[in-house]
């Protein structure tokens, strides 16, 4: 017995050394696996990772850090998040991904120049690179010679008066570019510009909105006292077009012209919206005084509008109103053109095909939450379980992937929302490599099917559950990324174990208890 002790004690001994050991050799040949295939697919998937976790600025930081550092790989996802979110410096950045890159990804970059060429109107630039897109392979589209580039990229509305006052009076960032003008008073619109009325369903109008009709309607007054250069000018203190000016901005002159000339409020709801919008009436009061011409240059802000003025609202619809103010009026048409505006331009041009406003928009809070997820990639929707996968897709959604427009549509519509829940869930999963095995359990086709139908199906008492996006929507998202911890194939233990089964319990309370809601 005393041998077999000093022999296990030995051994014992021994097995501390041998285990850091083997865990060096370990980490040590992991790393450098994974050091392997980050340099190819990793960038992505992790820009996009950080992306949906609200980190947006720091997933552009790090590709751009990556592609200055980094091979072709790295330039092409900084490229591609660039122009996921249209961002004019994605045709340079395809532009240094192409001058290294071969084969496959050489001819992708190409493609990709030509297309956002034809969309800034640079007809050489595209000619150019369509010569490259040929030279590496890519036969599957050309432009004929003379023709017409897309006018519908290039569509804008017309807004009365300088940017820098509307964006004031809408709380706008001084510093947006006009792209981006329509796409954030449509958020303002959204969130800040309509309120229950009572205990009614109708909505009214909030001060906020209120305030910038009434800033519309003063811009137009004074667009009238403009020259035909866009400029309001007072030549003299005297002059007829003096107290038009001062009547439409709220104030009257008292004294006579000269040093004693003091502006005074007269109407206090104009004078409001002419302080607040940023007029120069402290620059219009000292040249009054000193009898010297006043200028000020008041021509109407153009603003690039999302497709055309005419998808948007038929003339029937604008009643002789301009698209402003149909815009501003109906918030359903905001959270629409904001749902919209967050799709990549592949998805979103897709969309636009293969549906009407006036059929999506009574889902456009769908579009709105998880629209930011659909992609478009070699002409087919990006699925969760990607290629096998796409058959179950089609038959939840009704319609096939390789058809990305009316798969889109039919996926927003589908039980208000629901399916639009579970596929973005999933889809975010499938987006991170670190989820291999749990994006593989649940994107099963036959499984997944039978979790959606889970999901959906109704608790006792009630005839269906409630289906809207931010109430329960977020059950599927909830239960889709509750980590699993894969014991063996086929085997998963539950989330919590035992001790949550009576929170599990007071959840099946809470979902009993919900109002039911009308039936399909």
């Amino acid at each position: 017995m005393g041998r077999v002790d000093e022999w296990r004690s030995g051994r014992e001994r021994n097995i501390p050394s041998m285990k850091a050991l083997v865990t060096a050799f370990i980490s040590f040949f992991s790393v450098s696996c994974l050091d392997i295939a980050a340099a190819a697919d990793d960038f992505s998937a992790r820009a996009w990772q950080m992306e949906s976790k609200g980190e947006a600025a720091e997933a552009r930081d790090y590709l751009r850090r990556a592609a200055q550092d980094g091979g072709v790989d790295a330039k092409l996802a900084y490229a591609e998040f660039l122009d996921r979110h249209r961002d004019p410096a994605a045709r340079d950045a395809y532009e240094k991904a192409w001058d290294g890159a071969r084969g496959e990804q050489r001819e992708f970059a190409a493609r990709r120049l030509v297309l956002l060429d034809l969309m800034a109107g640079d007809r050489d630039r595209a000619q150019h690179h369509l010569e490259d897109y040929r030279a590496a392979g890519g036969r599957d589209f050309a432009f004929p010679q003379g023709a017409a580039l897309n006018p519908e990229k290039r569509q804008t509305i017309t807004i009365p008066g300088p940017l820098r006052s509307f964006s004031r009076m809408a709380a706008l960032a001084p510093e947006m570019s006009p792209e981006d003008v329509l796409t954030a008073l449509a958020r303002n619109v959204v969130t800040n510009g309509y309120q229950a009325a009572g205990t009614n369903a109708l909505l009214e109008q909030t001060e906020y909105l209120k305030l910038v009709i009434r800033y519309l309607s003063q811009a137009r007054e004074l667009e009238k006292l403009a020259d035909s250069s866009g400029a309001i000018k007072i030549e003299t203190c005297d002059s007829s077009q003096t107290g038009e000016l001062l009547r439409v901005l709220g104030y009257r002159m008292r004294g006579g012209c000269g040093s004693e000339v003091v502006l005074e409020t007269l109407n206090a709801s104009r004078a409001f919206l002419t302080i607040d919008s940023g007029f120069p009436l402290a620059e219009l009061e000292q040249d009054l005084r000193t009898n010297r011409p006043f200028s000020y240059d008041y021509k109407p802000t153009q603003i690039p509008i999302l497709y055309t003025q005419d998808y948007w609202l038929s003339s029937k619809d604008r009643q002789g109103q301009e698209f402003i103010d149909a815009f501003l009026g109906d918030p359903s048409l905001c959270r629409l053109y904001l749902g919209l505006s967050k799709l990549e331009p592949a998805a979103s041009e897709e969309l636009r095909k293969g549906t009407t406003v006036q059929r999506i928009r009574a889902y456009a809070h769908v579009l709105d939450f998880y629209g930011g997820m659909f992609q478009v990639r070699n002409g087919r929707a990006v699925v969760p379980g990607g290629a096998r996968s796409e058959k179950a897709w089609a038959e939840l959604a009704g319609a096939s992937p390789d058809k990305p427009g009316p798969f889109f549509e039919h996926l927003v519509i589908r039980d208000d929302g629901w399916l639009a829940s579970y596929f973005d869930a999933l889809l975010r999963i499938s987006n991170n490599p670190a989820n291999g095995p749990v994006q593989a359990y649940l994107t099963e086709p036959e499984r997944m099917k039978r979790f959606y139908a889970a999901i959906r199906a109704p608790a006792p008492g009630c005839q269906r559950q409630t289906a809207h996006p931010g109430e329960l929507g977020c059950v599927a998202d909830a239960v889709c990324r509750t980590p699993l911890r894969q014991r063996k194939v086929r085997q998963q233990t539950q989330p919590g174990g035992r001790k949550l089964e009576g929170t599990r319990r007071r959840h099946r309370g809470l979902v009993r208890a919900l109002p039911q809601s009308s039936g399909e």
